[in-house]
């Protein structure tokens, strides 16, 4: 009996340490080049990418900015082929930009750092999908990390088995996944009514999302990358009275970080710009992302200048 167990632990543990070897191997291939599909893109954002220009934040980044939009703004400008990649992945928080930054400046310095925030941004909800970065707990040590200060690091992580349980079906159907470079959702969709709500936040700052925040831009700091926290158009969620927006609004104060909010900017406020109350469809990202490049170049050239 005892023998049978030994052998089925043996047999369990080979197979454990057999798919973390293949799978991180797997993975570096997968990154070759980005690829559509979530499991893909949140990949090649924590392990591979390497821009001049990187976007991050939740879907507000995927949808309100357009990288050639970007580009060529900045190859006019400047006369630079910049190359720009958007790191934002669906439903994330604070803690996915800081963690998804401290992993891109292990690889690289990009130019420029755009974090897309919204009013509750360091409001009481730090949650996010943590199955999707499960697979990199034992690969990168940056995710192992963020796991480990949201309390999700636990004996379970060790395992290959365990983390890559989460992910695996997604990350092999990558493979099949044509290329997701410059992800950019450009939805032509017009929302039918435009109604515009304030909505108030009452949420209190998490510590940890403070510590977060002002780790966030301290980093952007010490290795010299022009950070730009940009809160962008939206129907919803734009409470300059909340305690997040002023704490950012302040904070980026203090540290000499631009803050650049466009959310109650009335030129927006129009059918023909949104495709539903959160996100900005094709036209109206196109007018802010050429905004957003013209206050960018403002503000880099008065710093050129003093």
């Amino acid at each position: 009996m005892l023998v049978n167990v030994a052998i089925l632990l043996a047999l369990l543990v080979a197979m454990d340490v057999t798919i973390g070897w293949a799978g991180e191997r797997y993975m570096r291939w997968l990154n070759q080049k980005p690829r559509n599909g979530d499991a893909a893109l949140v990949n090649y954002s924590l392990n591979a990418a390497v821009p001049d220009v990187a976007i991050l934040g939740s879907s507000t980044a995927i949808c309100h900015y357009d990288p050639d939009i970007i580009h060529d703004s900045l190859w006019a400008w400047q006369k630079k082929d910049y190359s720009v990649f958007n790191m934002g992945i669906s439903n994330q928080r604070l803690t996915y930009d800081y963690y998804g930054l401290k992993c891109l400046l292990d690889r690289t310095t990009p130019s420029i750092v755009i974090a897309d925030v919204w009013a509750t941004y360091i409001g009481n909800d730090p949650s996010l999908s943590f199955y999707a970065f499960m697979p990199y707990a034992n690969i990168n040590p940056n995710i192992k990390e963020m796991l480990k200060s949201h309390n999700q690091l636990t004996f379970m992580t060790k395992s290959n088995l365990y983390c890559f349980n989460t992910e695996i079906i997604k990350l092999v159907l990558s493979a099949f996944k044509s290329s997701g470079e410059n992800v950019y959702l450009k939805s032509k969709v017009e929302i039918k009514e435009v109604i515009k709500q304030t909505e108030k936040d009452t949420t209190s700052l998490l510590p940890l999302s403070i510590e977060e925040f002002d780790a966030m831009l301290a980093l952007a700091k010490a290795r010299d990358v022009r950070l730009f926290v940009v809160m962008s158009p939206t129907l919803r969620s734009s409470d300059t009275t909340s305690l997040s927006y002023r704490y950012i609004k302040e904070r980026c104060a203090v540290e000499n970080i631009p803050f650049l909010d466009y959310s109650n900017d009335e030129k927006y406020y129009q059918t023909h710009y949104f495709r539903d109350r959160s996100h900005l469809n094709y036209y109206g990202a196109e007018l802010f992302t050429q905004e957003l490049m013209k206050d960018v170049k403002k503000y880099i050239l008065t710093k050129e200048n003093d």
